[in-house]
């Protein structure tokens, strides 16, 4: 009897670490999608148009359409813009 409520427990104990772990996962992956979301906002307030000179005169469709891959790749245009900016100087 006794080992059948130890099997319990440490099942118990498995889940709540498991839970753990996802919680953890979702706010590593939440923070990932703020800086995204930041980094769009940042990059769309003309910033984009130094970028790429083609952007210039787009039409609100346009950046509703990249809007998703920007917020999803943003360390990658991060990167081309501190490669502009010192490029620049």
């Amino acid at each position: 009897m006794s080992s059948g409520r130890h099997d319990v427990l440490v099942l118990v104990l498995i889940f709540e670490r498991m839970e753990t772990i996802i919680l953890i996962c979702l706010l590593v992956v939440g923070l990932y999608l703020a800086a995204g979301l930041v980094f769009s906002v940042y990059l769309f307030n003309r910033r984009i148009h130094q970028l790429d000179e083609g952007t210039k005169g787009s039409p609100l469709s346009f950046y509703l359409l990249i809007f998703p891959g920007t917020v999803l790749f943003w360390p990658v245009l991060f990167r081309k813009w501190m490669i502009y900016l010192s490029r620049r100087s």
